[in-house]
């Protein structure tokens, strides 16, 4: 029999803490060994129980999620961070992303895309909202389009197009950038 994968719920909402803790609870495979109401109790909690998940919602009091994020995967490599939000923003996406997470789920999800998105974090995917991800990689391409705009080769001279010919699209793109499409895919 398999061991129980051990779970750290960390939000400062104690209502929404404890229906997290009680969904999790009720679900074979799931340990939840601490919660935590701030970024502060979040990294206390990890040095002390080494969880195998923090499930770790986006706004946090005292050190907030995306540095405790760092922190965690600094100290606990093997530890993986799923961020909860109550808001569809882009922007937190990509901050949660390049802090470490492993993906990002909105707290209007229901119980079973909760207890999914665990599943898939801990086999080692990185579920991501597809409809952020989506605003996302538009912002990306858009982002792109005005750096090639902005570019000293004139966008329809020949230097332009020999430029286009001998980069692949992805080459442009920075590492995080790529990061970000290979989690969308």
């Amino acid at each position: 029999m398999r061991t129980p994968s051990r779970v750290i719920v960390a939000d400062n909402h104690p209502l929404f803490r404890a229906a997290l803790v009680g969904l999790l609870t009720e679900h074979c495979g799931l340990e939840v060994v601490a919660e935590a109401a701030d970024g502060q109790e979040a990294l206390e909690c990890c040095r002390r129980f080494s969880p195998d998940l923090v499930l770790m919602d986006v706004r946090l009091p005292e050190v907030d999620a995306r540095e405790t994020t760092r922190t965690i995967r600094q100290e606990f490599p093997r530890t993986v961070v799923l961020v909860l939000n109550g808001y569809g923003d882009p922007d937190i996406l990509a901050d949660a992303l390049e802090a470490g997470a492993a993906g990002y789920i909105l707290k209007s999800a229901s119980p079973r895309q909760i207890t999914d998105a665990i599943g898939k974090v801990l086999e080692g995917a990185s579920p991501v909202d597809q409809e952020i991800a989506t605003e996302v990689l538009l912002r990306l391409l858009d982002k792109r389009r005005q750096e090639e705009s902005t570019s000293p080769l004139a966008p329809n001279g020949p230097e332009r197009r020999e430029h286009a010919a001998a980069a692949p699209p992805a080459a442009s793109l920075t590492q995080r950038e790529e990061d970000v499409l290979r989690l969308l895919a």
